[in-house]
């Protein structure tokens, strides 16, 4: 088998989504510590909701070096708008990158995990949004959940294999998200002038936001924790907004988030 010419102390790090934002803050910060860094994105010319490029991608990588140390599943998109107007084809769409292709990759990259016997670790990308179900991207928030719940379950599946596992709340970040965001376009009259302003409430919060490199120095971190807890967040306000949200009532959140945003 193939080895890696590299610095035998480089981990073998998988990223997906990494050819922008976070993703790209965290590939270039590991590369610098002395990882070996892959992307996998479309950009880089693997879909993760494609199952066998994706297992073609894993298999090569491990061909290559014996192992895969980190596997960090940092691709997603959003939507917005009201959850009455929102398409079916657009639901399925973002459930199948945020939620369903990071499942894929895990799947194809546990085999390999639980054969090293080594303390592999995988973080999974989720979002305050999952505590905090958001008006206007209310399928965004119930993808970032499912990510979230999907994590605590796997964590305890995969203990008995020394694998580390946990998830991480970001909250706002000043990225291209922003931009990317799909619109809804077609937003039912009603909703309009709410659907605004809770837009530009989100907009102006994302772009004071957290920079892609506090986060991926943060996870660079916690790639090298021994046993990270299963929730992560990222900045003293975050931290403390997911501590809020988990101890009140969530009729008194609800409330609140109408509130902040308008509605």
């Amino acid at each position: 088998m193939k080895k890696s010419n590299k610095n035998k102390t480089a981990r073998i790090v998988v990223i997906t989504g990494a050819s922008h934002g976070i993703g790209l803050a965290a590939l270039t910060l590991f590369r610098e510590r002395g990882d070996t860094v892959y992307d996998i994105s479309r950009t880089s010319g693997t879909d993760i909701i494609d199952t066998a490029a994706v297992r073609a991608f894993f298999k090569k990588v491990h061909d290559e070096h014996g192992r895969i140390d980190v596997l960090i599943n940092n691709a997603g998109y959003g939507i917005s708008g009201s959850a009455e107007s929102t398409t079916t084809e657009d639901i399925t769409k973002m459930f199948a990158v945020n939620f369903i292709g990071l499942a894929n990759c895990v799947s194809t990259a546990l085999p390999y995990m639980r054969a090293q016997n080594d303390n592999p670790i995988i973080i999974n990308i989720s979002s305050v949004a999952a505590v905090y179900a958001l008006p206007f991207q209310s399928f965004y928030s119930a993808s970032k959940s499912a990510v979230t719940g999907y994590t605590n379950a796997l964590r305890t599946e995969i203990k008995p294999f020394k694998i580390r596992c946990c998830s991480v709340l970001l909250g706002d970040i000043k990225t291209n998200f922003t931009a990317s965001r799909k619109n809804n376009e077609n937003e039912i009259l009603d909703y309009h002038e709410n659907y605004k302003r809770a837009m530009n409430r989100y907009e102006t919060d994302e772009s004071r936001g957290y920079t892609p490199e506090f986060v991926a120095h943060r996870l660079y971190k916690l790639s090298h924790k021994k046993n990270p807890a299963p929730v992560i967040t990222f900045g003293f306000l975050f931290k403390f907004l997911v501590f809020l949200g988990r101890i009140s009532p969530t009729r008194f959140m609800n409330w609140a988030i109408g509130k902040v945003y308008k509605q």
